[in-house]
């Protein structure tokens, strides 16, 4: 039995409550992270690699949504 953090059960669990806060936001990160699973399939990366990297691409704009929350 596997014990540690099942990474796509927390993502899916971000990904429901990102998309109820911005959609249009929800979808730009999925997009983001989809193009780079291409590319890293495409430059034929390692898995660790190119999961940490599909994570990366999904959060990348996190930050800014939550200024925008502040700001308004």
């Amino acid at each position: 039995m596997n014990k540690g953090l099942n990474i796509t059960n927390v993502l899916k669990t971000v990904n429901s409550a990102y998309e109820r806060f911005d959609k249009d936001a929800c979808l730009h990160s999925l997009q983001v992270a989809y193009l780079t699973l291409k590319i890293c399939k495409n430059m034929d990366m390692d898995e660790d690699t190119k999961n940490s990297l599909v994570i990366a691409a999904y959060f990348h704009d996190f930050s800014a949504e939550k200024q925008i929350c502040v700001i308004h």
